[in-house]
């Protein structure tokens, strides 16, 4: 591709988590808006290509899973090194993605490149056209403040020379869906209460705490208001502690033909459990008045509803993470992850805090 000239064919590349494609929304919209008669192709996976689903921006969505045997993951970029791709964006920093890449024959590849990975570093100008570079490590090191992810996208596009077009993140919502949260929530809690969402991420359990203790964690959030119920969400990826939790004796599993699903309620009626796909998982966080997450896909999820969120990450990580993937232009509570006769006090204040609008 030519300096100034338009590309026919862009292909980007975010095959990684859901949380992380959803912060790249921002940055697949400005290829649309600049280049607005361009094929645009999104090189997903398939745990979060859901995200992409009824959004009109992208002409096409295919998947790539590095879990997938060899042969298939050469089938897949065979088939994309067929299409006559113009400009390749790699928005996640991975070296597989930048092979991925180079094999489709794209004259412009733009990638972000984390400076400090000793195999990467040496590779990427052979992948890549044109780096950008991530210092999160040496930013944190000298005390200065970390990009955001989305920042860090806006740098790709700013290096293919592509103009931003606004960094509000958005989510499509099924109809379907929504009714679906609207009956969930209608047949499982009283009349007027205040939703709390938590979705059940294995990281509850990588600070230190116990099945018992998220379990514990549940009731305390409903104790922020009188009013105010708990709906715990978790998907395909969180069924060993969905498993777990639901074997706890405060929860009893039920059978909601309506819903087509089981769902464990407890705490006289105060916490329901609810298994969920991507779209579902939307609709029901749309229909909460703040969420507590870990730092997952249900925190930037959160952000995309525009729903206040409180934000726990791990004290290993708290400095890089609680910046680079902090709560985007929502009314947040950052923690630090740890013990839980510390952190579940701390949510439970700023659930409160945030229902009050403090």
């Amino acid at each position: 591709m030519t300096a100034g000239a338009r590309p026919q064919r862009v292909l980007v590349i975010r095959n990684d988590r859901v949380g992380d494609l959803l912060l790249s929304m921002p940055a697949i919209r400005a290829v649309r808006e600049a280049f607005p008669a361009s094929h645009i192709t999104v090189l997903a996976s398939p745990y979060n290509a859901p995200v992409l689903h009824g959004w009109s921006v992208p002409d096409r969505v295919v998947l790539y899973d590095c879990e997938w045997p060899l042969r298939h993951r050469w089938r897949v970029a065979r088939d994309l090194a067929r299409q006559s791709y113009d400009l390749c964006l790699v928005l996640n920093q991975s070296l597989e993605a930048y092979v991925v890449a180079r094999l489709t024959g794209a004259p412009a590849r733009v990638g972000l490149v984390i400076a400090r990975r000793v195999l990467d570093r040496p590779f990427a100008p052979l992948l890549l056209t044109t780096r950008c570079f991530s210092r999160i490590e040496a930013a944190v090191a000298r005390g200065l403040p970390v990009p955001h992810e989305i920042e860090l996208t806006r740098l790709v596009l700013e290096r293919a020379g592509i103009p931003w077009a606004g960094d509000e993140l958005e989510v499509p919502l099924e109809p379907e869906s929504l009714r679906w949260a609207d009956m969930l929530i209608a047949r499982h809690f009283p009349a007027g209460a205040i939703l709390a969402g938590v979705h059940l991420s294995p990281k509850w359990l990588d600070q230190g705490w116990t099945i018992d203790q998220v379990a514990a964690m549940l009731p305390m959030i409903a104790g922020a208001r009188p009013e105010v119920g708990v709906v715990a969400t978790y998907g395909p990826g969180d069924a060993g502690i969905a498993e777990r939790l639901l074997a706890t004796p405060a929860l009893r599993p039920v059978s909601d033909p309506a819903a087509s699903c089981r769902v464990a309620t407890g705490w006289e009626g105060r916490v329901a459990v609810v298994p969920v796909d991507f779209p579902r998982w939307a609709a029901t966080l749309a229909r909460c008045r703040v969420v507590v997450s870990r730092s997952t896909g249900s925190l930037h999820l959160s952000s995309a509803l525009k729903r206040p969120v409180v934000a726990v990450y791990a004290p290993t990580r708290f400095v890089e993470d609680s910046q680079q993937f902090a709560p985007w232009r929502v009314p947040s509570r950052i923690l630090r992850g740890g013990p839980f006769d510390r952190v579940a006090p701390a949510i439970v204040q700023a659930v409160a805090e945030l229902l009050n609008g403090t």
